[in-house]
């Protein structure tokens, strides 16, 4: 049985304390192989804006955890499996995830000549597209 969820908008930009964002971006960590975090030139879950706690908590407070949302990887990928998703499939959810978690990274600067904006570092832009 496939059950629907609200998928809220806000926990893209931001959490609160004590919360996360999108648990998958979570499992990515714990379950990829390095190599593969590698292949979607993903580093430290510590650098990724998004998935910081607000209150300067670790991503992964403690071992259970990550084993946790290894364990729930494992099972998500499963059940895309049973659901008919191909491993292209399968890699381009992932690839999608990390290109979201690199775009959200990026840093906007005020440019006092134009009165506009700039990107202050290219990188998750590259690597998000």
């Amino acid at each position: 049985k496939v059950y629907e969820y609200l998928l809220e908008k806000s926990r893209v930009v931001q959490h609160g304390p004590g919360e996360r964002t999108f648990h998958f971006f979570y499992y990515l960590f714990a379950g990829l192989e390095k190599e593969t975090l590698e292949y979607f030139y993903l580093d430290d879950p510590e650098t990724y804006r998004i998935l910081k706690d607000p209150c300067g908590g670790k991503v992964f407070p403690d071992r259970s955890d990550v084993e946790y949302c290894r364990q729930m990887f494992n099972t998500q990928k499963e059940i895309m499996q049973r659901l008919g998703f191909t491993k292209e499939d399968i890699n381009m959810v992932f690839t999608i995830l990390s290109a979201i978690l690199h775009l959200t990274n990026i840093r906007f600067s005020h440019d006092d000549e134009t009165d506009g904006v700039y990107i202050e570092d290219e990188y998750p832009l590259e690597v998000g597209m």
